[in-house]
């Protein structure tokens, strides 16, 4: 296999990968054009035009494209065709994914994200199972819009985060270590009901009805330039090794490390405030939502008394702020006002132990327009305790407490009047 040196790719924010249709603030629709079409041409490492070779945007599709190719060169020499190829990285950072066509023909690939799905197995567990978006996310057809062409020795390339597909509100179960996920992409076969010697079985369609992810192109250029039929075309693809339709691709499967213990610790980049780990109080997110538009979304959150003695905290939902990392990069909810005269009976007390817990609407407490794009959202809270109650002979607990563990949320739908976009594109391999 050819090294890959050059990279013409859009790696997406971790939150916002797999994005539905009516999600135009995806990376993608912000720095690329659709998939479709000859791929766009980047800077090499000599530095010949364009962005300087020190930029990280670049570096980091460099990094992808290499850890795909090398993952491919360590399956060993694939047969000809479309290779599928997933690679993982540690808690908190992007995954990527490569589509690469390896064989003489070139294929038409639906390139959108939203067929990406995994097979799951989870130690102890007896039966695996499918990761995969929700109705709403979910590509139930090809989008000709997001149809890309990739001639051989070229590639699909993005990044992603894996939470969207296997998504956990009240924290991971499933992407746990030694946990075997097989990537797929595309539609899973279809399959009729056939009975041999009195069992029953299911097998695949054969022809397999649309939609498909990939086919070879039905008239393709002869070297003479003249245009070769469908069925030259699929005689090509039958010479190649390759299958001239597909419904779906299927990737090597991989087990997650250790490292995934301490998921749910991955998300918002933060420093602790000073003193917070000796705080008496605590503050957590218990739960996200999954939701099927943003005026739905909530969160979850506990305020826990950990010391050995009665506190008074002056707490209302109003004071707690949150970080939002979502399709549109971070933003700040700070609900107002922030001023405010409690009366001495607004004071909880918490006895040793206790803790209370509430569930908010985001929508009350973000600006508007904050979860609009579907996609994946990593929230982080704080809680800033001002009031100390002295004008009522109150020692109440002051301070600033943060969340120490981000939880998930997802929207499953977005503006319905925004057209489809997507976050891969075709990436050259060098000729040598």
């Amino acid at each position: 296999m050819k090294r890959l040196r050059a990279v013409s790719c859009v790696l997406c924010c971790a939150a916002c990968q797999a994005a539905a249709p009516g999600n135009p603030s995806n990376t993608a629709a912000n720095d690329a054009p659709t998939a479709a079409g000859a791929p766009t041409a980047v800077p090499t490492d000599e530095g010949a035009g364009g962005a300087a070779p020190e930029d990280p945007d670049l570096l980091e599709r460099e990094r992808a494209v290499n850890l795909i190719m090398k993952q491919l060169a360590l399956a060993g020499e694939p047969p000809a065709g479309l290779a599928l190829i997933v690679v993982p990285q540690p808690p908190g950072e992007k995954w990527f994914v490569g589509i690469v066509n390896t064989s003489s023909s070139a294929y038409s690939v639906v390139a959108d994200m939203r067929l990406l799905s995994f097979g799951v197995m989870v130690p102890g567990k007896k039966k695996a199972f499918q990761c995969r978006l929700p109705d709403g996310l979910a590509a139930p057809k090809a989008v000709p819009e997001l149809v890309a062409v990739l001639e051989p020795d070229q590639l699909l390339v993005d990044g992603f985060d894996p939470r969207l597909y296997c998504f956990a509100s009240e924290g991971q179960t499933d992407m746990v270590p030694g946990a075997l996920m097989t990537p797929r992409f595309g539609w899973a076969p279809e399959t009729k009901t056939v009975y041999e010697k009195g069992r029953r079985e299911q097998v695949p369609l054969d022809p397999q009805p649309e939609p498909f992810v990939a086919q070879t192109p039905p008239s393709q250029q002869d070297e003479d330039g003249a245009e070769t039929t469908s069925d030259e075309a699929d005689d090509v693809a039958a010479d190649a090794g390759s299958v001239g339709r597909l419904k779906e691709l299927q990737g090597a499967t991989f087990a997650l490390g250790s490292e995934y213990a301490d998921w749910a610790r991955a998300g918002l980049a933060r420093e602790a405030p000073a003193g917070s780990s000796q705080s008496p109080l605590s503050l957590s997110l218990v739960r996200g939502s999954d939701v099927s538009a943003e005026k739905y979304a909530t969160i979850g959150l506990t305020l826990k008394n950990r010391s050995k003695k009665t506190l008074r905290v002056y707490f209302r939902r109003e004071l707690v702020s949150f970080d939002v990392l979502g399709p549109d990069g971070v933003e700040h909810c700070d609900p107002q006002p922030d001023t405010r005269s409690p009366d001495p009976l607004a004071f909880l007390a918490l006895s040793p132990g206790r803790s209370i817990a509430i569930t908010s609407m985001l929508a009350e407490l973000c600006p508007l327009g904050t979860f609009e794009h579907a996609g994946l959202y990593l929230v982080q809270a704080t809680f800033d305790a001002n009031y100390g109650g002295k004008q009522y002979g109150l020692d109440a607990f002051t301070g600033t407490l943060e969340s120490e563990r981000p939880v998930t949320i997802r929207v499953r739908t977005g503006p319905p009047d925004a057209a489809p976009t997507s976050s891969m594109q075709v990436t050259a391999l060098p000729k040598r």
